[in-house]
């Protein structure tokens, strides 16, 4: 009887030991900025810069708590994401509805001054279900200036370079000159790893600025940029992936390399997944444009186009300087490719296993062409001339 008794009790206490391991294992409980704060109750329309600055600095105390917002148009001055990790903010909305009039969906608007709206320390950050507004969405009176920065990723001065992970999940910008920026200058050391899913930036200058030269991993995934003037910008820095993404409407490029450092410490940039939209009627635009030379890689893979004339139109998929690389690879129509040496190295371009046209590819300028494997490309004689590359190499390659 004893003995049952012992193990009777030691049953109990493993199993009270299991209960509470599996109570901290629960979710975080959410509390509503507008309700749940010190600063007592607040509704649409109200300017919530206290106590949602107030939910960002203590969701860590405690039992810790996920900030949460609700549907509706809100005010705010200027928020700072400090140093940390596991900082959440969350909406409502599905952010597909920012392109609908952003109807039930979390909306920020900002009324501050020009410098950055938010300023982001943390190590760790996930944001889901907001949009951040400078100029109103549906306001399409070019006379009121755009709003700076939405959102800074920066560091802390006087520490070491951290690597910052920040998520942003159907989150949306709209009338910003620059909606999300990385780094201050283009000297800012900090390794980073930023991820957007189904991202939005409309009437803006510029979707993503990278200032950071490091900026080691950098990922779209689903972007949409109406009214925007070019959705990616590199100053600086990095490896780049782009999935599922498109070129369409109002905007010239796509994605913007501004600097000879754009590359280093082996970077590249990826684009999987890429639609030229029948919207873009090819004027002026590109999918990738260097305004420098920069020894960088670039790949672009299925990419096609609904706008036939879309090339004949002055569309370019890539401007090139340098001793930079073009792959393209398993594309329909890829448009022209524009090259330019630098007075030492050309660029080179690899056009693989890609349906094309009779004129095609269209390349200008001095480069190392490779075509490879292309459906309906007949060799010309021109073309071996205007390049100088071997005639029978490559079309036995």
């Amino acid at each position: 009887m004893r003995r049952l008794s012992i193990t009777l009790l030691v049953t109990l206490v493993f199993a009270e030991l299991a209960a509470a391991q599996s109570r901290r294992a629960l979710p975080r409980a959410t509390l509503n900025v507008c309700h749940d704060t010190p600063y007592g109750d607040f509704k649409r329309e109200s300017d919530i810069t206290k106590p949602l600055q107030w939910a960002i600095d203590n969701q860590h105390k405690g039992e810790g708590f996920e900030p949460y917002i609700p549907a509706g148009q809100y005010r705010y001055t200027r928020l700072r994401i400090p140093p940390g990790v596991g900082y959440k903010l969350r909406g409502a909305g599905r952010g597909g509805a920012a392109l609908a009039g952003m109807r039930n969906m979390t909306i920020l608007k900002h009324v501050g001054d020009a410098s950055p709206s938010v300023t982001c320390q943390g190590n760790t950050v996930r944001i889901e279900d907001v949009c951040f507004q400078g100029r109103g969405a549906v306001d399409k009176r070019r006379g009121k200036e755009r709003h700076g920065v939405g959102w800074l990723n920066t560091m802390v001065r006087g520490q070491g370079p951290p690597t910052s992970a920040v998520q942003f999940r159907r989150v949306a910008f709209y009338g910003w000159e620059t909606a999300v920026q990385n780094g201050e200058t283009a000297k800012t050391t900090n390794c980073d790893y930023l991820v957007f899913e189904d991202l939005v930036c409309g009437d803006c200058g510029v979707g993503y600025l990278n200032k950071n030269y490091m900026g080691m991993h950098i990922e779209f995934d689903r972007m949409l940029a109406p009214d925007t003037e070019v959705p990616i910008r590199f100053e600086a820095g990095g490896t780049c992936y782009v999935r599922n993404c498109g070129l369409g409407g109002r905007p010239a490029t796509f994605l913007q390399l501004a600097g000879r450092r754009v590359g280093d410490n082996s970077g590249g940039f990826f684009i999987d997944g890429f639609k030229i939209d029948g919207s873009i009627n090819g004027k002026g635009s590109a999918v990738v444009e260097m305004l420098e030379p920069a020894k960088t890689q670039i790949v672009i893979e299925k990419l096609t186009t609904s706008n036939p004339k879309y090339a004949a139109n002055g569309g370019k998929l890539a401007i090139l300087k340098g001793a930079t690389s073009l792959t393209v690879r398993d594309s329909y129509h890829p448009g022209e490719i524009v090259c330019e040496a630098d007075g030492v190295y050309e660029p080179h371009v690899l056009v693989d296993n890609c349906w094309l046209d009779r004129d095609e590819p269209r390349v200008s300028g001095d480069c190392a062409l490779v075509v490879r494997d292309c459906v309906r490309f007949k060799w010309k004689e021109e073309l071996g001339q205007l390049f100088d590359v071997d005639k029978e190499a490559t079309a036995r390659d």
